[in-house]
């Protein structure tokens, strides 16, 4: 498992649309300040529309991250993977190999961005304790609902599911999926709760907390965040334990 994690680590570090991907995800909280730097704070508050615009595109951004990351140490390279299975790697080795680096390596991608959102934030412009509080909140409630997309899309992709169809599922699966549940359970339950936990619903309220300056722990974010990723996981690797190449 070591020497083949080691493998993995040297493929992606070996790949430019690692690199370009990483730097072009630093250079946004960057962007994000040229444009504020110099606006009124005559119609919003500069330093909250900092905190919020770096959120709401983290948000989105990181959907394409999960996608793109999900393929670099994938995506139609079959002969990589054949090779690994005829020298005798099991799959479960293969696929958590993959995970764990493709996701280590993410994670610290997101820290940096977060660590330089921070700087910028508060040296650029006007210091707020309260507002920095909320974005850390705000990311913290953000990273289970992340995660969890990263490991359902990971799924996807050592399925060899097209690349289109993984967009889309995942795309539907983090924005549509909770309202759509929650118009089919309506049907039958008047005040119905469920579809409240589904990932849309949560990451839609990690952004709207935010917009209305009342961020909070949510704690329903870890626990479901959790349960798709076991899931994914005991789901996924029977799946793949089954595929033949």
């Amino acid at each position: 498992m070591i020497n083949y994690l080691a493998s993995e680590k040297y493929r992606l570090f070996r790949r430019t649309a690692f690199y370009i991907s990483s730097v072009g995800y630093l250079l946004i909280s960057c962007g994000i300040t040229v444009v504020y730097k110099n606006m009124s704070d005559s119609f919003f508050e500069t330093t909250w529309l900092f905190y919020f615009s770096n959120l709401l595109i983290t948000v989105v951004i990181n959907f394409f991250m999960v996608v793109l990351f999900n393929s670099l140490l994938m995506g139609k390279n079959e002969g990589v993977l054949k090779q690994a299975l005829a020298f005798g790697i099991s799959k479960q080795t293969i696929f958590l190999a993959k995970l764990l680096i493709t996701l280590g390596v993410l994670l610290v991608v997101f820290a940096a961005g977060v660590i330089l959102t921070v700087f910028l934030g508060e040296t650029l412009f006007t210091a707020d304790p309260e507002i920095l509080k909320d974005y850390f909140i705000s990311i913290s409630n953000f990273l289970p609902l992340f995660i969890s997309m990263f490991v359902f899309g990971h799924v996807l992709t050592m399925l060899q599911i097209s690349q289109i169809f993984r967009i889309l599922v995942l795309f539907f699966s983090y924005t549509l999926a909770g309202e759509l549940l929650h118009g089919i359970l309506r049907l039958f339950v008047r005040n119905e709760q469920l579809s409240h936990y589904f990932p849309s619903n949560l990451l839609a309220d990690v952004v709207n907390q935010f917009f209305e300056r009342k961020v909070s722990p949510m704690p329903e974010n870890w626990i479901a965040g959790g349960i798709v990723v076991v899931l994914c996981l005991i789901i996924g690797l029977s799946l793949f334990n089954r595929k033949d190449f």
